[in-house]
């Protein structure tokens, strides 16, 4: 029997007996077992990135398969979250340009700390050298003010904090100041008392046993000031005295920090007197 060429199905020739149901049932048969066999045949490969096959839907937009291919739902969600990122990224593109010129950094610095042209130090072009400014300006002011305390008779540094030198200015005696103490006097010289803090207006000493007194005044007279000395002696019963005016260095009494004792002329004399001292 002849059949085509392809499925090898039967074909009817001129030798056959013409059999309509018998013919279209036989052709029928044919066709549905070669088709069978053909379809069996057939296998389709998995999809890969080189070789055509079958592809399998991914709805996710995560995945890292090379054989499963996007669903059109996962191309939208990775294309809305791309299109975020270049505008997050044009975004911080933008601010890097602005600030990496002199012009934005500027801004930024100014933004943060102020514009420097506000500063009130005479510096105005540097921060650094503006607080090196302030500093040094603080320490001279430091210095100066503690040459003040220093001047009013409590002694103070540069260095001290600002809570010392505080606590020094609270120690500055603002009324007249006064002084004593003991001291061993040269029979026939005078002895120079110092380091009182300030310049006596008036003395007087006397020997422990009161034999003997010594009175000095700074008093004005006709324009100036003279250092005036009186001493008295005591004996049992009497009184006995003299007056000395400062015209020689051995006769200075008053002096800046102090004042000077003169003892008297016999070298058989007392040796040591209390003496008082106010400004």
């Amino acid at each position: 029997m002849a059949e085509t060429a392809n499925l090898k199905l039967p074909l009817i020739d001129g030798s056959m007996t013409a059999d309509v149901p018998r013919d279209l049932n036989a052709l029928a048969q044919s066709v549905d077992t070669s088709v069978t066999e053909a379809l069996a045949n057939i296998t389709v490969p998995d999809a890969t990135t080189t070789t055509k096959g079958i592809v399998q839907l991914n709805d996710t937009t995560n995945s890292t398969s090379t054989t499963q291919a996007p669903t059109a739902n996962a191309v939208k969600k990775a294309y809305e979250a791309a299109t975020v990122a270049q505008a997050t990224a044009n975004a911080a593109n933008m601010a890097a340009t602005a600030a990496e010129t002199p012009t934005g950094a500027q801004t930024k610095v100014n933004n943060a700390v102020g514009p420097l042209a506000s500063l009130l130090t005479g510096t105005k072009t540097n921060t650094v050298a503006a607080i090196n400014e302030l500093f040094t300006f603080a320490s001279n002011g430091k210095t100066q003010v503690a040459a003040a305390i220093t001047g009013k008779g409590v002694p103070a540094s540069g260095s001290d904090t600002f809570p010392q030198m505080a606590a020094k200015i609270g120690q500055i005696v603002t009324g007249k100041r006064y002084a004593s103490g003991t001291v061993a006097i040269a029979a026939t010289s005078p002895t120079t008392v110092s380091g009182i803090g300030f310049w006596p207006r008036v003395v007087f000493y006397t020997a422990p046993d009161h034999a003997y007194c010594f009175f000095i005044s700074r008093l004005p007279v006709m324009g100036r000031e003279l250092n005036y000395g009186f001493w008295l002696g005591y004996s049992q019963f009497g009184l006995s005295g003299a007056a000395y005016e400062e015209g020689s260095a051995s006769k200075q009494f008053l002096l800046s920090d102090g004042f000077n004792i003169h003892g008297p002329t016999s070298s058989g004399s007392f040796q040591t007197v209390d003496w008082y001292a106010f400004e």
